[in-house]
C-alpha cells in the first residue's frame, strides 16, 4: 500500500468518525432529550457505537514497531478525542459529567470490542499489516 492510499484510508476513517455523530443531530428535532442519571441517552448509545468500530480506525495509523505503551496511550487518546466529539455532536457538552460519562463509554466499549471482536477474529491484524 503506497503511502497516499494509506493517508486516503486514514482520512476516509477519520470522515466517518465525524460524520456518524453529525448525522445523529442532524435527525433530532427537539431539545428536550431523555436522561437516565442526568446522562443523555443519545450520548450514551453514539458513545457505544462509537467506541465499538474506533478499534478499526486506530488500527490504521498505528504502527507495530511502536512501543507498547505508546500503542496504548495513543489508543486512550483516540478514545478521549472520540468522546469530546460524541459529547459535543449530541449537544450535550455542557459539563465535566457529560465528557467524563461518554469517554468512559467510548474507551471501555472500545476495548471490549477490540478484545473480544476484533481481535480474535483477526480483522485489526489485516488492516494493521495492510497499512504498514
Amino acid at each position: 500500500m503506497t503511502r497516499t492510499e494509506r493517508n486516503l484510508w486514514v482520512a476516509l476513517y477519520a470522515t466517518v468518525i465525524a460524520a456518524v455523530p453529525l448525522i445523529a443531530t442532524a435527525q433530532e428535532v427537539e431539545a428536550d432529550i431523555a436522561e437516565v442519571g442526568g446522562v443523555p441517552t443519545n450520548m450514551i448509545m453514539w458513545s457505544a457505537l462509537v467506541g465499538f468500530f474506533l478499534p478499526l480506525a486506530i488500527e490504521v495509523p498505528k504502527r507495530q514497531t511502536w512501543p507498547s505503551w505508546v500503542k496504548g496511550l495513543f489508543a486512550f487518546a483516540c478514545c478521549l478525542l472520540a468522546a469530546a466529539g460524541t459529547a459535543f455532536f449530541s449537544g450535550t457538552l455542557q459539563n465535566f459529567r457529560d465528557i467524563a460519562t461518554a469517554s468512559l463509554f467510548v474507551t471501555f466499549t472500545a476495548l471490549g470490542s477490540y478484545k473480544l471482536l476484533w481481535k480474535s477474529s483477526g480483522i485489526s491484524e489485516k488492516i494493521n499489516n495492510a497499512t504498514n
